[in-house]
């Protein structure tokens, strides 16, 4: 089952970077506090770093770009968790880039692609 779960994360992973390649660097240039926020949170541990990219995403609001750059940093800190074999923390960071990401018919195609009907399908939790 832990094997199931870890290719699960790694596919759920491989989506999201597939939907991001644009969202890397954002089109417009994203505010210096949500920049300040976004830096943070790459500096926190996982719990606070959460916490700081979910202030992040409030203070985004409908403001695309900001949006596509916290998920962008939540993307990172998913893979960076993941690398370390943090794979709770890793999958946490991977579903709040997904939420955000999810509008994007592009990403939601890649995760039909995939066999994930939507965020964290066949995900434990």
């Amino acid at each position: 089952m832990r094997k199931h779960s870890l290719i699960g994360l790694a596919l759920l992973a491989w989506a999201l970077a597939l939907g991001m390649g644009a969202a890397q660097k954002p089109a417009a240039p994203v505010k210096p506090a949500m920049q300040a926020l976004l830096a943070r949170a790459a500096k926190e541990a996982p719990a606070a770093a959460l916490a700081t990219l979910a202030r992040a995403e409030k203070a985004a609001g409908a403001d695309r770009s900001s949006l596509l750059a916290v998920a962008a940093t939540a993307l990172r800190l998913g893979q960076a968790r993941q690398d370390l074999a943090d794979y709770p923390a890793a999958e946490r960071f991977h579903r709040l880039a997904l939420a955000i990401r999810a509008p994007d018919p592009r990403h939601a195609r890649a995760c039909e692609k995939h066999g994930r009907g939507g965020a964290g399908a066949g995900l434990p939790g």
